[in-house]
């Protein structure tokens, strides 16, 4: 076993003894064994534990045993002690994802603050079987059959090839000391059902189980190589990546092998649940124009073949900013907006949709940079004085409603629409025969 694990960490993952190594270790027989192998190896590593303060004296001797042998062996050890909400204790499946959540930040706090390589944990081939158990009843999905990833950023698991049964043999002939948490033996956490109850009845049954589920995780692995290459392709060729969220082609979408689940694995990393995109995609195969989806986070709306998705983190900034006379340049929303008074204007010279040209002697200033407000109105250049609501013309222009609430407009110091930078000019300020000083507008999207 020893010789399997030196081949694994030098051959799989290239670790060298001159690495910086962060044992997880907590006492228990897996890190326990661990520590002691790779120190029977020569690999130059510290110890994290941490107590959770949750078996009473178990607890302080979990720690005991720890600190022993870091001491004996000449290890660093750091220790995380952790008094857990009572509320927590009550709810086992709140205090594994917490316990999870500290273990794992106390990990990357002591790795960031030594400055070390990889971090090691004892993980093993039985909790690789409780966890495709475990996933399996929470109705997860493809990603989920590759199990315990043998490596996750800085974070390695050598002994995931390795059984409990190996484990328990090596501590034996080695004479490892540990410790045994008693609550493994109690059926209260669903792993522990697993691994107390299923996972002996199916053994018992089938001796060779174990062995042919070594070789299946390895075969999903490398096929959800495939899978995840494949998922990004389409994500890819789908989705056009907006600042606050992306736009998805749903004509593109409908192309693809399964385009329901394919929405869900777009919407998913933004909190959105199964049933949700099914409901997605139901109103985007009948083009309910208009229909919304919020949660938290992320909302949703259905534009005509697109499906819009943008953050609905609450504003930060500010709606409105003044732009003096004196101003050559201001920032608002991600755009650049800057301003030249010109005593001369060639006529040929065509403006883009981004420009804009006044009479500058009959523009008031300070101008003022805003998003649309209830109510808004302008008169368009070439409707002979006649106002519009701006939502109805932006309506009109198949702008959709998420798309309408981040649309600046600017105005006089009045509050009289003079422009709305892409869409429309007043017929405020206009250029004449007569004029003499041309005020020139020109707003630009930050990259």
């Amino acid at each position: 076993m020893k010789d399997k694990i030196e081949h694994i960490l030098s051959h799989e993952f290239n670790i060298k003894h001159s690495d910086k190594l962060l044992v997880a270790c907590s006492g228990g027989i897996d890190s326990m064994v661990l520590c002691s192998i790779l120190h029977d190896i020569g690999y130059t590593f510290s110890i994290a534990h941490i107590n959770y303060n949750l078996r009473g004296d178990d607890s302080i001797m979990d720690k005991e045993l720890v600190e022993s042998f870091a001491a004996e062996n000449e290890l660093t050890v750091y220790t995380h002690n952790v008094f857990l909400d009572d509320t927590l204790k009550e709810s086992s499946k709140n205090l594994q994802a917490e316990a999870r959540r500290i273990r794992y930040e106390f990990f990357e706090r002591v790795s960031e603050a030594k400055e070390i390589d990889f971090i090691l944990t004892a993980h093993h081939l039985d909790d690789q079987l409780e966890t495709l158990f475990f996933n399996l009843n929470r109705k997860m999905h493809l990603d989920n059959l590759s199990g315990i990833p043998k490596k996750r950023n800085n974070i390695i698991r050598p002994m995931l090839a390795i059984s409990k049964k190996e484990i328990k043999q090596y501590a034996s002939e080695n004479q490892v000391f540990y410790r045994e948490d008693k609550s493994n033996a109690e059926n209260k956490y669903d792993r522990n059902k697993i691994r107390n109850t299923v996972i002996p009845a199916i053994t018992e049954s089938f001796p060779e189980f174990r062995e042919g589920f070594k070789q299946s995780i390895e075969n999903f692995s490398s096929g959800l190589n495939f899978y995840k290459t494949a998922i990004e392709n389409w994500k890819s060729k789908v989705c056009i990546p907006e600042i606050e969220g992306i736009k998805i082609n749903f004509i593109e979408l409908l192309e693809s092998p399964d385009p329901r689940y394919l929405l869900y694995l777009i919407l998913a990393p933004m909190g959105f649940k199964m049933d949700i995109a099914k409901q997605v995609y139901t109103s985007a195969k009948k083009q309910a124009t208009g229909a919304t989806f919020e949660i938290k986070s992320h909302k949703i709306l259905i534009n005509r073949n697109e499906i819009i998705c943008i953050s609905n983190e609450p504003e930060t900034e500010i709606n409105q900013i003044s732009w003096t006379k004196y101003s050559p340049t201001i920032k608002f929303k991600l755009h650049m907006y800057r301003k030249e008074i010109l005593d001369t204007w060639d006529k040929t010279v065509q403006l883009d949709k981004n420009e804009a040209l006044f009479d500058a002697e009959k523009v008031k200033f300070p101008l003022q940079v805003r998003l649309i407000k209830e109510g808004d109105k302008i008169k368009p250049f070439g409707m002979q004085g006649k106002q519009k609501k701006v939502k109805k013309l932006l309506t009109d222009l198949k702008i959709n409603r998420f798309e309408k609430s981040k649309i600046p407009v600017i105005t006089d110091c009045e509050d009289q629409i003079i422009w709305i930078p892409g869409f429309c000019h007043s017929n405020y300020g206009k250029i004449k025969n007569k004029t003499a000083k041309f005020l020139h507008l020109k707003i630009k999207k930050e990259t």
